[in-house]
């Protein structure tokens, strides 16, 4: 009999009988609150795991603030969120990093990144290298985007950054971009910018998700993530 795992289990089993020992000895009245209190825990402890498991909660991509393009998403970052990877590379592209292929610098707002309901390998800017890459044509496309930039974050962030030695320069512009106003991002402040991780999964679909009027939980299209 193989009892190679019976150490491991009693480890598992033995604060349980304790626990359980330690209840037969108070009163019931104290015994309840104690025994309701820990379900609670473990429930929150549970949804907390399944939150993050199953739908990358608690570790959203990251922004930064710029005077210049407003705001960008941080580089050298990667997540699964909802199902889809979502990976910048140490430009802050959404893109793999740069090798020596030739480029085309694709600009735009988040039809073209795509956000967390868009795979990595399904962006806009993928596609055609997906395509090209069939026809023999190896060819690198840069993601430089995020939700809600406009023709001017678009061009501010060229002047910055140039255009990575690109031969040609694709860019997305929506009809929304013709009368939308530039409002100053809040960085840090609004759940829908965030420049530093939440604590809970569970707090970031309650502040981000379901307090947040007129975004539907779990739809991101129409949201910076």
């Amino acid at each position: 009999m193989n009892t190679r795992g019976s150490p491991a289990i009693c480890a598992l089993l033995w604060p349980c009988a304790t626990w359980v020992r330690y209840l037969k000895c108070m009163p019931r009245k104290f015994s309840r609150r104690i025994s309701f209190i820990v379900v609670i825990a473990v429930a929150c402890a549970a949804c907390e795991l399944w939150l993050r498991l199953e739908y990358g909660l608690g570790n959203p991509p990251l922004v930064y603030r710029d005077n210049s393009y407003r705001y960008a998403f941080a580089p050298n970052q990667s997540t699964v969120r909802f199902g889809h990877l979502i990976k910048y590379n140490r430009e802050g592209l959404r893109s793999e990093e740069l090798d020596d292929r030739p480029r085309v610098l694709c600009l735009g707002d988040s039809v073209t990144n795509g956000g967390s309901p868009t795979d990595q390998s399904n962006t806009f800017p993928y596609l055609p290298e997906s395509a090209l890459r069939l026809d023999g044509k190896n060819v690198q496309f840069l993601n430089a985007s995020s939700g809600g930039w406009g023709p001017a974050e678009e061009y501010a962030f060229l002047s910055r950054w140039g255009i990575y030695g690109s031969r040609a320069v694709v860019i997305e512009i929506g009809t929304n971009d013709f009368y939308q106003e530039a409002a100053d991002a809040a960085v840090g402040t609004d759940p829908n910018f965030p420049d530093r991780k939440p604590v809970f999964a569970i707090q970031e679909l309650v502040v981000r998700y379901l307090m947040t009027r007129g975004h539907e939980p779990f739809s991101e299209s129409s949201k910076n993530d």
